[in-house]
């Protein structure tokens, strides 16, 4: 079919009105006419006659072409959800924002106890590499059966000088014959005076 002059290809307004697409179809720059699901599903939601009112409530291009946007993309989004449409959309991501946020704060959580374990890991190899390189001083070398032998509630019953003399006991008749050295120790006269004795001499 011919176009006359001030006529343009049919946008798909037109098309489905089955009339002339004139220069000043406010719908054409819209509902181009390879794009027939788009207009169906806004014609089904809104009407031409709304959306219509829409576009003369406008005076900004700009602001048009946000409108027509929003009708378009909840026209679609009513086509695939026909119960929530849109908000069933955004209950939906929504949740999946909380889920995934949940998932974050699990990760930090964790990521924070390993750092924590970590150093206490760390500071228990520093504790123990430092007890292996300091000298331990555990005094002398006590046989253990003997201070169990001779312990009672945990506390030794050998004399404290026998320990500084430095005795090994194993049994009660080292333990006499230690006693018995130390006493003929005690019991030994003290050195007489030289300077007496050259005194008698002379």
């Amino acid at each position: 079919m011919p176009l006359r002059d001030g006529d343009r290809p049919p946008c798909a307004a037109c098309r489905h009105r089955h009339v002339r697409c004139t220069i000043d179809c406010p719908l054409a720059p819209y509902f181009p006419a390879n794009e027939p699901e788009v207009f169906q599903n806004v014609l089904h939601l809104y009407g031409i006659a709304n959306v219509t009112k829409i576009l003369n409530q406008l005076n900004d291009n700009v602001e048009k072409e946000e409108a027509i946007i929003s009708i378009k993309y909840e026209s679609n989004i009513r086509k695939i959800n026909p119960v929530h449409g849109c908000y069933g959309l955004t209950v939906s991501l929504l949740q999946n924002l909380n889920a995934l946020t949940s998932e974050l704060q699990r990760v930090r959580l964790s990521l924070e106890s390993h750092r924590r374990n970590n150093i206490n890991n760390q500071q228990l190899q520093i504790i123990h590499d430092n007890s292996q390189i300091m000298p331990s001083f555990t005094g002398l070398p006590v046989n253990n059966q003997i201070i169990n032998d001779q312990s009672v509630d945990g506390l030794s019953n050998i004399p404290n000088d026998q320990y500084n003399q430095g005795f090994h006991f194993g049994g009660p008749s080292d333990r006499n014959a230690i006693n018995e050295v130390l006493a003929s120790r005690t019991m030994e006269p003290p050195f007489e005076d030289l300077g007496d004795q050259d005194d008698n001499e002379e």
